[in-house]
């Protein structure tokens, strides 16, 4: 009888470890990396000189955004796996080509394997998780910080910097676009085959134009010498911000 008893306990933690190895070897970590660039030039913050319509130069110090609610796609075009809630992904950091070239990185962990048509990108901060507030979170928390109080929103995307609106060279005109608000949100599809699979390494490339997100495809473009602060939701050209970023963003085969 006590041989018995001895060897249930083993039998459970056997079977308890089949489990768990089962289940690691049903799931995998996935990187999304982010790229940046203005035109055909690396995105580089402070220094590096852009040409802008109205033979305007710019420079850039901040270029930031939230992505969310992120799921894979099945095979059939509906959701699959949700495999990521929230993530601020900055490229304020990015000083020299070679960090440009390396990108902005986001790791997800216990992504599912499988086989996927592609995947799909909130483009800001979802609509429920936009209606909390940076208390919620702990400070480590991409939503600790970010927040317009008077908009009951997170600021979606920021792009900071300088331009030179009179040929002067002094880079004088201090440009901050920030753009939030449920109706500034979107959410892009990414359609190409992904296949996942455990103890390998799985990543996904995204490549943002900036100049894009300020330049529509018909030359109509944010005039520095006449705008160049946005703090609003509702603003037309906050608007035009956010519907140009679904064309600036794009996946690398």
């Amino acid at each position: 009888m006590k041989k018995i008893f001895l060897f249930l306990p083993l039998l459970w933690i056997l079977a308890f470890s089949a489990c768990q190895q089962d289940k690691e070897a049903s799931l995998t970590d996935l990187t999304l990396n982010f790229t940046a660039d203005f035109a055909e030039d690396p995105l580089v913050m402070y220094g590096r000189t852009y040409a802008y319509p109205n033979s305007t130069d710019f420079r850039l110090q901040l270029f930031q955004f939230y992505i969310s609610d992120v799921y894979l796609i099945k095979s059939d075009g509906t959701a699959g796996p949700k495999v990521l809630d929230v993530a601020l992904v900055s490229f304020g950091g990015v000083q020299s080509e070679s960090e440009a070239a390396q990108g902005v990185s986001v790791v997800l962990k216990d992504v599912p394997v499988g086989q996927y048509s592609g995947i799909r990108l909130g483009l800001g901060v979802d609509p429920v998780l936009n209606k909390t507030q940076p208390g919620d979170y702990r400070v480590d928390h991409p939503l600790s910080t970010n927040y317009w109080l008077m908009s009951n929103s997170y600021v979606f995307s920021k792009i900071e910097g300088n331009a030179d609106t009179d040929g002067s060279g002094n880079f004088n005109a201090e440009v901050t676009l920030h753009v939030g608000g449920d109706n500034n949100y979107r959410e892009k599809t990414f359609p190409q085959p992904i296949e996942l699979r455990a103890g390998q390494p799985n990543s996904l490339g995204f490549s943002v134009d900036l100049r894009r997100m300020l330049v529509d495809d018909t030359g109509k473009f944010l005039n520095f010498a006449m705008m160049t602060q946005i703090h609003s939701d509702q603003s037309p050209w906050a608007v035009f911000i956010s519907d140009n970023f679904m064309e600036a963003i794009s996946m690398r085969k």
